[in-house]
Parts: C-alpha cells; structure tokens; sequence
C-alpha cells in the first residue's frame, strides 16, 4: 500500500471513529411567557446517530424565581421513567424528582427508538413570573460530571453536560433589542 493510499485509509477511519464518538445535542432554552405570566423552558436533545433510543439523566437548579413544575415534553418519544441515581437525594429516583422548596429538578428517561437527528423536546419547565432567571444544568446544578449530568445512546454514555440559562424580564428584553437597534443605527450614521 502506497503512503498515500495509507494516509487516506487512515483518514477515514478517524473520520467514521469520530462520527461514532459523537454526543448527542442537549439544548435548554426559555419558550416565553405562559397565560399565567409564568416562564417555560424547553429542553431539547438532538441525537447524533439515528436509528436508535437515548437515555437522560439531567439535573437542574434555579435562580431567580421559583420552579414550579417540570413534566416530559415529548411523552410519544421520552416515554419510559428509568431508576438513576438522583444528586439531590443520594438515592435511586425513577423519572421526574421535583423539590419545589430549593427550586431544583433531576429527570431520568429512556426514548423510543428515535429515527431523525430533529431535536426532541425532553422536559419542559415552568419558573414563577417574568423576572430574571437562571437555569443552571447538569454539571452545573449537580456539582457532579456524571450524576445528573448525562446523555446516553447505543451503549455509549456522555458525560459532562454543563450549562447555564439566562432569561431576561420581558420589557428588558425588548429595551436591550431597542438599544441595539438604536446603536446600530447611530453607529451607520456616522460612518457616512
């Protein structure tokens, strides 16, 4: 085999190697105000590798505002509660731990077999008011880089999922937009 060929083999093989290794997507992100003036969260998972089920143990904390409710999102694909060592309590808990007095939730679920990349709406979560609020996930609000902090699928475990998520009031949204624009605008007008 010529060094060329061998350079291309090797090339692929660190290209299917690196596909195979890949993590699935978690994504959490404010949907907005409900009719009751509360704020909902998605979380979102997005598999890398398709046919096949996923498995989730995520833990989550707020700041700000007060949790009020966490319930699974797509309940057609995250259908079955699996038992996972909870970081808040030091026990095994099976699906949805919610303690409403320290505004922290942890989720543990397996999928149908899932068969598109799309992303799938794994929980959704509900904050008290509009104000400013922080979700922190995973890693984040488990202290930990395993418990409450992984995405599984076809016997591969993912761990280290970490984040935070700010959600600005409303009116201070539309202010900071309002802000930008006008910046913006000034900011072209001088450059004439």
């Amino acid at each position: 085999m010529s060094l060329k060929n061998l350079l291309i083999a090797a090339s692929l093989c660190a290209l299917v190697a690196h596909a195979s290794q890949a993590a699935p997507i978690l994504t959490v992100a404010p949907l907005g105000l409900n009719g009751s003036n509360n704020r909902e969260w998605a979380v979102n998972i997005a598999p890398d590798v398709v046919p096949g089920s996923l498995a989730a143990e995520l833990a989550f904390a707020i700041d700000g505002a007060n949790l009020l409710d966490v319930v699974v999102g797509n309940a057609a694909i995250w259908d079955t509660p699996l038992p996972a060592n909870n970081p808040f309590t030091g026990t095994p808990t099976e699906g949805i731990y919610i303690d409403l007095v320290n505004d922290r939730s942890f989720s543990a679920y397996g999928s149908a077999i899932v068969t598109s990349t799309v992303p799938t709406q794994f929980l959704k979560i509900t904050t008290a008011g509009a104000g400013l609020t922080t979700i922190r996930y995973g890693t984040a609000a488990s202290g930990s880089a395993t418990l409450g902090a992984r995405i599984a699928r076809g016997g591969m475990t993912f761990n280290g999922y970490t984040g935070s998520v700010t959600a600005v009031p409303e009116p201070a949204s539309a202010m900071i937009l309002l802000a930008g624009t006008i910046t913006c605008v000034i900011a072209s007008r001088r450059r004439r």
